[in-house]
């Protein structure tokens, strides 16, 4: 299948400015996340570890798309981000074709209130939802035909809570950082996430940014595990309108 990397949307974390105006303000940001994996996956007692690299995940990309949406008024900010990202791989050994295909979805929602005499810093909390799924095919090439199929993922919500800020440090440039926890039990038995980007205000509504993206979750149960890091470098632009 012909590797497609469609654009990459997100909303960095951006603290609310502080001001009078109550009008509603919005931010998209396209950016391509350099993303690396690695951890263990699969059913319990016969997990396998995952160590891919951005090339490694590249040069088996199926597809991947992230889309984010900010709305922020007053001392109030929402949104939702979302994540997918398909991985496929095809092996060959004693006559029989192995093909493996990795579903990640991830999906943020929060809204965070920004602290009266403290402008920079804005608290968090919301959800996040996480569906993986893999899937193992085995075909074999001779007149025996397919040798076998096995799918194994879950789905869960994690309750999160976190904290981020903006902190100028010139006209032009400023530091923004976030980091949340979540999971306790509920989903996950523990995630966290933290990223850090420089942001460069090239007019009054277009920026750009260099950024580095955690997440870490820990997840068992139903008989699946899936306790993975994925992280990586980010550049992207921002609009606000």
């Amino acid at each position: 299948m012909q590797k497609l990397l469609l654009p990459v949307l997100l909303i960095a974390p951006l603290a609310a400015q502080a001001g009078t105006d109550d009008s509603w303000e919005f931010k998209i940001t396209p950016y391509l996340w350099a993303i690396g994996i690695d951890g263990i996956t699969g059913p319990k007692g016969h997990e396998a570890d995952i160590d891919m690299s951005f090339s490694d995940i590249f040069d088996k990309l199926d597809g991947a798309f992230i889309v984010s949406m900010e709305a922020s008024k007053g001392a109030w900010t929402g949104w939702i981000d979302y994540t997918s990202m398909s991985l496929a791989h095809k092996a060959v050994a004693d006559r029989v074709v192995v093909k493996a295909a990795l579903d990640q979805k991830v999906t943020d929602m929060a809204v965070g209130y920004r602290l009266e005499g403290m402008e920079t810093i804005e608290l968090y909390a919301g959800g996040r939802f996480v569906d993986v799924n893999t899937v193992i095919k085995a075909e074999g090439q001779g007149p025996g035909g397919n040798v076998g199929k096995v799918s194994i993922g879950d789905d869960w919500i994690d309750p999160i809570v976190g904290v981020r800020g903006t902190w100028p440090l010139s006209e032009k440039w400023n530091i923004r950082a976030n980091a949340d926890i979540g999971g306790f039990g509920v989903g996950s038995d523990f995630a966290w996430q933290a990223a850090v980007a420089a942001n460069y205000q090239f007019s009054e509504r277009v920026s750009f940014l260099l950024a580095y993206r955690y997440l870490d979750m820990d997840y068992d149960d139903n008989g699946f595990v899936f306790d993975v890091v994925t992280s990586g470098p980010i550049l992207g632009v921002s609009f606000s309108f």
